[in-house]
């Protein structure tokens, strides 16, 4: 997960240099059934610091996010691989880059009881050699600290 705006934002706005900057901008959030997700930012020490940024704008989609934060409406807190095709193209901008990246795991779950479809297994065996290239920024931003991107 990475903040990331528009250049036309960025351009009107200013670019947040901490976390703490976060608070003089306009965000888009992730929310949903009423609850809005939080922005983490690892720390070197101690728990991950999380904020919620002002916002005017909260979606349920991060496709939504991710089209609102290209046409200039605030800061989006997005996954690397949703973004990363708009950051090589210019039309986002990685913001707080000495902020590591806060990484989520992915699992499949599925009983033991049931087989496994051939097609099924054909989709998990993909996803697990597709996703680590998707999920990296490595190219546009090497990762900073302990996490990754």
């Amino acid at each position: 997960m990475r903040v990331c705006a528009a250049p036309a934002y960025l351009d009107a706005a200013g670019r947040p240099g901490t976390p703490a900057e976060l608070e003089r901008h306009r965000a888009i959030l992730y929310g949903r059934a009423g609850r809005v997700l939080s922005w983490q930012f690892p720390q070197e020490a101690g728990p991950a610091l999380t904020l919620t940024p002002p916002s005017r704008l909260r979606f349920g989609d991060l496709g939504a996010i991710r089209d609102a934060a290209v046409a200039g409406h605030g800061l989006a807190w997005l996954p690397c691989w949703l973004i990363r095709d708009d950051v090589a193209a210019g039309r986002l901008v990685l913001v707080l880059d000495e902020e590591p990246s806060t990484v989520f795991d992915c699992h499949a779950l599925w009983p033991q009881t049931v087989p496994l479809a051939p097609r099924v297994r054909l989709a998990l065996d993909t996803l697990a050699a597709e996703l680590p290239d998707a999920t990296s920024l490595r190219t546009l931003c090497p990762p900073v600290g302990k996490a990754q991107t």
